[in-house]
């Protein structure tokens, strides 16, 4: 009488699970298409199906405690997948949420100015893991819980939807597919559940089985041509896979945002052209400098209203003294071949001369040129150059003039981690003289790794951060850190932004220059000679810095250094030999992704999320056993109240432990029959479950509150039933009998 109603029930529940599973896969492999790579799917794959799975789990549970241990699992998820390194054997720390809050706070940013697919970084995998675990849980909620299985699909669509309007690529239908398939399994499943209620599904008759088929045939060729349909009529619809008559997405120009947009650009999966150059030197084509840092941002400040080019007007570079020899002057030619985005107009520095059939200035201080308004496709101008370029021997001799003399290039703001200072004290310690300082600076930096993959932050602590634990980055990070340390040590310094040179376009004398040579770099203030440009970043090197970027080879005298190395930095900031950031081994020439020990997880980048992985098990295996002998106590309280409760609530709490030892109480079995099968399997537990039966039964049934003295016998015959039923089992099993479902 039983088993015909079990088998359904179990059925029908593994269906359902089977249908949630296959939803969770399809929507996080169809939201993974916004990365790069296979990494970020495959964690995402995992994220799906850990969230479906506490959702299965706890499903008979109530949605509260479901909902709050979905919470923690999902944290764990975030602590795993997202910050490995600060996670303790893959649960989250102090350390966690403070990243986790940092990066939700760069989520907004991260989203305007990167390109879909994009690399995965913190923010993004941040949003995408909690949306992924949401998502899971919610549709599970709907579709179970309440029984609304149309409803459920809405936020697993709203994320293929999302992936699907920021990603600038050919359609890919398998993916809608693949999710189409999904969800009709997510509503066959709850189909079956609600046909349950009208009779059995399962184990007719034999003789019933052909009709059965005969009457499902079709619905099946129904349900086969809808399928069809929905995947082949995109195809045939007028405008399929052509541009939006609306654009709802935001520009996709390569305007230069200073600094924050570098990365974003530097990362494209396919570079853009912006402009191309004719020049017969090589050189940094600068736009922009940024000599304010507020502890957060470098941002540009003039000191004065932009100067407008006339024909004849002749550009003096600033703090260049007249006496000074500068290289015999080079003509470069632009022709701008995509939309910059920004009035900013690259060219060598300083330049001395412009011509262009447009408008421009320069700020007299930067030396900045710019336009009336975002450079456009086919502007053309011409830039004389006049570089000055000392020998290492003649910077040797520069004295820097107090910073109190010019507050505004090595001022910084007031909560600057005093960490900063003290390394920029090490790194230069035992140098002779300040340009031999700088030099101490830029080569350290150079021998840390060239990483555009990390967050653009330039706030304090995260640039402390990078000095001391991390040690990479990309150019913001390490033209940044420079210009602050050597204002740190009353060094004029600044930010500035443009171009690497480009790349000659095939058979031509003419440089291209795209979206993958943004770049920034630092420049100095030295008496007499001007602003000159360092370069920090490894695997970088500016043509016209090449004279001077290291010290002279041969010098005498007090002023002449021991070369670029600085002492190591004592304590935890420390560069030790050998390490990342040390002589030995050095990769400072490394390019991004050629170096394979540079992952911050080590050469065992999978042993954090193994140990993640086995703490979550530990838990919940040590968790579980409690976790259900709780239940039970509360159920039992919740239940007791009265004789007929209490008597009732230890019927509950028996078979619930009589589950655990292997005697299930199977669905649909009435308590008659549990105790009959029982006790035909255990002659020794006849007697106390026969009595608990018989007291059971009366208090479900019984027309009267039973006495006060039945609820203590009741409580006895189950201590007896339950101890006859432990006899038979041995200590493994009962502690295997802990982790196995009370029902059948």
């Amino acid at each position: 009488m039983a088993h015909p109603q079990r088998t359904p029930a179990r059925a029908h529940r593994l269906i359902g699970a089977t249908a949630v599973l296959a939803v969770a896969l399809a929507t996080a492999l169809a939201f993974a298409r916004v990365f790069v790579g296979h990494g970020p799917t495959w964690k995402l794959l995992a994220v799906g199906l850990a969230s479906a799975g506490i959702a299965i789990a706890f499903e008979r549970r109530s949605l509260i405690l479901a909902t709050l241990i979905s919470t923690a699992a999902c944290a764990v998820a975030v602590a795993v997948v997202v910050f490995p390194q600060s996670a303790w054997f893959g649960l989250p720390t102090v350390h966690t949420l403070h990243l986790a809050v940092t990066a939700a706070g760069q989520i907004g940013q991260e989203a305007k100015i990167q390109v879909a697919p994009t690399l995965p970084l913190a923010p993004l995998m941040l949003a995408g893991v909690v949306a992924v675990w949401a998502a899971v849980f919610s549709m599970h909620a709907l579709a179970v819980r309440t029984g609304s299985p149309l409803l459920a699909l809405l936020p697993p669509i709203a994320l293929l939807a999302f992936a699907d309007t920021v990603l600038e690529e050919t359609v890919k239908p398998q993916y809608g597919v693949l999710f189409l398939i999904a969800a009709l399994c997510l509503v066959f499943a709850d189909g079956l559940r609600r046909m349950q209620g009208w009779g059995p599904v399962w184990g007719l008759p034999a003789s019933s089985r052909s009709r059965r088929w005969s009457m499902g045939s079709g619905a099946r060729r129904m349900g086969l041509a809808c399928v069809t349909v929905a995947v082949l009529a995109p195809f045939v619809l007028p405008g399929f896979g052509s541009k939006a008559v609306i654009d709802l997405s935001t520009s996709t120009g390569a305007g230069l945002n200073p600094l924050v947009s570098i990365r974003a650009q530097l990362n494209r999966t396919n570079p853009v052209e912006l402009f191309r150059v004719q020049s017969p030197v090589a050189a940094y084509w600068r736009t922009v400098a940024l000599d304010s840092f507020d502890g957060t941002t470098w941002r540009p400040e003039p000191s004065q209203d932009p100067v407008q080019i006339q024909p004849q007007t002749s550009i003096a570079a600033p703090g260049l003294s007249p006496s000074v020899t500068t290289d015999q002057p080079f003509e470069q030619h632009f022709t701008v071949t995509s939309d910059l985005g920004s009035p900013w107009i690259p060219a060598a520095y300083p330049p001395s001369a412009v011509t262009s059939d447009t408008t421009l200035r320069y700020d007299v201080s930067s030396l900045s040129l710019s336009a009336d308004g975002p450079l456009r496709i086919g502007t053309t101008y011409t830039v004389t150059s006049s570089v000055v370029q000392p020998t290492p021997g003649q910077l040797d001799q520069v004295v820097f003039p107090h910073p109190s003399q010019d507050v505004r290039y090595t001022s910084l703001p007031k909560d600057l981690p005093t960490s900063i200072a003290a390394i920029a004290r090490a790194w230069t310690q035992g140098q002779p003289n300040d340009y031999r300082k700088i030099l101490a600076i830029q080569d350290r930096l150079r021998s840390f790794t060239y990483d555009t993959t990390v967050a653009p932050r330039d706030d304090a602590l995260s640039m402390s951060d990078f000095l001391t634990v991390t040690k990479r980055g990309f150019c913001q990070q390490f033209a940044s850190s420079m210009a602050v340390m050597l204002r740190t040590l009353g060094i004029p310094a600044r930010v500035a932004v443009g171009f690497t040179p480009g790349t000659f376009a095939t058979g031509t004398d003419t440089r291209v220059v795209t979206t993958n040579d943004y770049h920034a770099w630092v420049e100095v203030l030295f008496p007499t000679y001007g602003w000159l440009a360092f370069e920090p970043t490894p695997g970088r090197s500016n043509p016209l810095a090449a004279g001077y970027s290291q010290p002279a080879p041969d010098c005498v005298g007090s002023k002449c250094g021991s070369g670029g190395g600085p002492g190591p930095l004592p304590g935890k900031g420390g560069l030790p030999d050998g390490g990342p950031g040390g002589q030995k081994g050095s990769r400072g020439g490394a390019l991004p992704g050629t170096d394979r020990r540079s992952s911050p997880l080590g050469r065992r980048p999978w042993v954090p999320f193994a140990a993640g992985g086995a703490a979550v098990l530990l838990l919940a295996l040590l968790g579980l056993p409690l976790w259900r002998a709780v239940a039970r106590r509360a159920r039992r309280r919740r239940g007791g109240r009265g004789v007929r409760g209490h008597i009732l609530a230890t019927y509950r709490a028996f078979t619930d432990q009589a589950g655990a030892l292997g005697y299930p109480r199977a669905t649909g079995e009435t308590i008659q029959e549990y105790r009959v099968r029982v006790g035909v399997q255990v002659g020794t537990a006849e007697p106390g479950l026969a009595r608990l039966t018989g007291l059971a039964g009366a208090a479900a049934y019984g027309p009267t509150e039973p006495e006060r003295d039945l609820g203590h016998e009741a409580d006895r015959a189950a201590r007896q039933a339950l101890g006859a039923l432990r006899g038979t089992r041995t200590i493994r099993q009962r502690l295997l009998g802990a982790y196995r479902p009370s029902r059948a």
